[in-house]
């Protein structure tokens, strides 16, 4: 009916379920008929449900339209809602100056999980720890801008 996850950050990306597999989840997520799925962490109390709104089956694997509300997240959505569709991300510059030392970018995924990335001058990237995604990293060519 719920599963209970933890985790520090906002959404599921990095909690958990994400970093520790079926091990960091407690209970099952399924809900309803319509493959709802929905979480809660035990850490911020913060509640995501996801939805599929669309399913395309075909010869090869099949997509399916995900759909995220995060009770806490920030999403920059056209009305408020908190619902975000899958397969959107933001990245964005929240510290210094572009590829300078001591500066930092953040990654909002889809279901509002945000990773911080660190300026790493001797990879000339920008390097990331959070989750089990750790050691992502992200780059800006100054001359595509």
């Amino acid at each position: 009916m719920v599963a209970v996850v933890t985790g520090g950050g906002l959404g599921l990306n990095l909690g958990s379920g994400s970093v520790l597999g079926g091990a960091g989840v407690g209970g099952a997520a399924a809900f309803g008929r319509q493959s709802d799925r929905v979480y809660v962490n035990a850490a911020s109390g913060n509640l995501v449900v996801q939805t599929r709104d669309e399913l395309l089956a075909g010869r090869g694997p099949d997509a399916a339209g995900l759909r995220t509300y995060n009770s806490l997240g920030a999403f920059t959505d056209d009305n408020g809602d908190n619902w975000q569709p899958g397969l959107t991300r933001k990245v964005w510059l929240s510290g210094g100056s572009v590829n300078a030392s001591g500066s930092a970018a953040t990654r909002r995924d889809e279901d509002g999980s945000e990773a911080l990335f660190s300026w790493d001058a001797g990879r000339s990237r920008y390097i990331s720890t959070d989750g089990s995604g750790a050691y992502d990293s992200l780059s800006y060519d100054t001359g595509s801008g």
